[in-house]
């Protein structure tokens, strides 16, 4: 959910005025605090929606770009190697230039004065050293993820320069049924322990003056003096719901 913090609070305030006046009515058709919780955040993704923001959906993320420079430089390269295609279709005589083209062909590489042949071999040069260039910084990458991965697991590490890591795979998650039936063979067994053990008489003679506790009432009053210190924008947890708008929208 994008952040409103810098946007212009007052039209910010008019969304969330109007959605106030009609949350309220559908708030009665929720039978827990997840289902508020789901319309809290259907609440801020409205007034982002209104707002004109993008968004991604829930769990999507960006993707990662390459580098600015490596990114360039691939370009160059797909660029030099089409004139190049082109350089060497002339030189065989199968290529022939319109006007334009060749024009481009001069003011990039002086073609006239310099001819076909040495500026051929001036982007071979330039391909093959900007290819170079992009391989020292993968083999850099790779160099500072295996002391990394060294460091941190070593069995991973060798498995990872065998080949075999990509074959190990994620662990089989357990069958429901098959857990129930492993926890409930430890837990729901009844046994019988020694009522008359000593330290179990020394520990009653201990705690025998406290009493039970008191359960714990959660109010309306106790649930707003909280929603008062939240803060604004923090990282949300997992509901995706940020402190704002627990504050704000009043009604739920």
């Amino acid at each position: 959910m994008p952040s409103l913090k810098l946007r212009d609070q007052k039209k910010v305030m008019e969304q969330i005025y109007l959605i106030n006046g009609i949350v309220g009515n559908v708030a009665r058709q929720c039978e827990s605090i997840s289902d508020v919780n789901h319309l809290l955040y259907a609440c801020s993704f409205v007034v982002a929606e209104k707002m004109g923001l993008t968004k991604r959906r829930k769990g999507e993320r960006k993707s990662k770009e390459e580098p600015w420079w490596k990114r360039r430089i691939e370009k160059n390269i797909g660029i030099w190697r089409k004139d190049l295609s082109q350089l060497e279709e002339l030189k065989r005589g199968r290529w022939n230039p319109s006007e334009a083209d060749r024009k481009r062909l001069d003011q990039k590489y002086d073609l006239t004065l310099k001819g076909a042949n040495e500026v051929c071999s001036v982007l071979k040069l330039k391909i093959h050293s900007s290819a170079i260039k992009i391989q020292k910084s993968e083999d850099r990458k790779l160099q500072f993820h295996q002391n990394k991965l060294f460091k941190s697991n070593q069995s991973n590490f060798y498995d990872e320069l065998n080949g075999k890591l990509s074959d190990r795979g994620d662990p089989q998650v357990p069958k429901a049924k098959d857990a129930m039936k492993f926890w409930s063979d430890i837990w729901s067994k009844p046994g019988d322990h020694a009522k008359d053990a000593e330290w179990l008489t020394r520990v009653k003679r201990k705690l025998g003056d406290i009493g039970k506790q008191d359960d714990l009432v959660i109010d309306e009053d106790a649930v707003r003096s909280v929603t008062r210190k939240l803060s604004n924008w923090k990282a949300p947890g997992p509901d995706g719901v940020v402190g704002f708008w627990f504050k704000k929208i009043s009604a739920l």
